[in-house]
This record gives C-alpha cells, structure tokens and sequence, in this order.
C-alpha cells in the first residue's frame, strides 16, 4: 500500500529531538582498527560524523520508519550520505547534535515500485563551536 505523499509532506522540516554523543576512547580505537586507519587516538575518525547522526537524531530508525508509515512490505535503503566536516571531533569530549527533517519526495522506479525519500540534516557540535554537518537520505522502497 502507497503511502500519501500529504503524510510525506506533512514531515518536512520536522524537527527531531537531537541527542549528544561521547565517542569513548575505546569505541575509537575499535573504529580506527575496522577502517584501519592509524591516527592520533585523540581525534576521531571522520566515520563518527555519521556515528553521530544516526545516535542523535533523537528517534530510532524504526521511529522514523514509522513516521514515514512505512509497513511490513516496505524496504528501508541508506541513501546518499553528504558530510561536511568544520573540524574534527575529538576523543572523550561531548557533542551536541540538532536534527531536522529537511527534503521528502517520491520518485517511481523503472518498475513502477514507488521510492519515498526522506533527507535528515544532523548537524554537530559543541555549545561553542560547530564541528560539522551530515545530510542522511532514508530511501523507502514500498511493497505490495
């Protein structure tokens, strides 16, 4: 069943709860060994960028699943996934992050399978400074 693209609509520029994140020291170091990138073990790879925006949205994925009204049949995608960084996030400090719900829309497949998309904006940062901004497109593929 196809979704009203008015309940679609009805999200855009939605405000979400938001969140904070500590990256602890040992979450960084398993992160930094699984893209195996050695660095200084004070700043987190840029991976915690989105780490970050999807803990702080402030809502789970399976809430946004159901603010899009997605059901049994429907097919949650992670789209394309925009991160610009202002500076680094740092080991063992805490980050504050507001979340907005900024593009929805509809497209057809060559299938005709209806694809609804919904654009999170997650933007990161301490109360003095902004560290960055990620800009997540949740793709739902609906059933029958």
């Amino acid at each position: 069943m196809t979704v009203e693209l008015a309940v679609l609509e009805s999200l855009r520029e939605r405000e979400l709860p938001g969140g904070t994140i500590e990256i602890p020291r040992h979450e960084s170091f398993i992160a930094d060994h699984a893209v195996r990138a050695p660095g200084d073990p004070d700043v987190a790879h840029p991976v915690w960028f989105i780490v970050a925006s999807l803990r702080c949205m402030g809502i789970s994925v399976d809430e946004l699943m159901a603010l899009a009204s997605a059901g049994p049949h429907d097919v949650l995608l992670y789209g394309q996934v925009d991160v610009s960084i202002e500076r680094p996030l740092l080991v063992g400090r805490t980050y504050r992050a507001a979340a907005t719900i900024v593009d929805v829309g509809r497209s057809a497949m060559r299938d005709d399978t209806v694809l609804d998309r919904i654009v999170v904006r997650v933007a990161i940062g301490t109360d003095e400074d902004p560290h960055g901004v990620v800009e997540a497109t949740y793709l739902f593929k609906r059933g029958d």
